[in-house]
């Protein structure tokens, strides 16, 4: 059985030495609820990982660890407006991510490299 491929990237701003991943890793979080925080559903270290609202979302979502709000408050998350993107991160824990929005049926993708 032939050998797994791996991908290395090189050394960059937010690491320290080359990291190695397995596999792409993409998922949508749909905010089904306004106001209602939710948590991303992957597991382990993602890096390179970008965070997109989706361009048909009805306003901004909000992005921030498990105490995030939008807009205000006492933990405001990172605002995304339709179409917008941040990136890249790299996270130990990618379901440290939580989305919040003010409109039902909002979208945010997370697609990275796992590891």
């Amino acid at each position: 059985m032939a050998e797994t491929p791996r991908l290395e990237i090189p050394a960059g701003p937010q690491t320290q030495s080359p990291r190695l991943f397995r596999a792409l890793y993409h998922e949508v979080i749909v905010l089904a609820k306004a106001d209602v925080r939710k948590q991303a559903a992957g597991s382990g270290r993602v890096g390179n990982l970008f965070i997109v609202a989706d361009k048909e979302n009805a306003g901004d979502v909000y992005w921030g660890d498990s105490k995030v709000t939008k807009g205000g408050g006492t933990k405001p998350g990172f605002p995304l407006g339709p179409g917008d993107s941040t990136g890249p991160w790299d996270l130990a824990q990618v379901s440290q991510v939580h989305g919040i929005c003010g409109n039902a049926g909002d979208i945010i993708v997370l697609m990275g490299l796992q590891g």
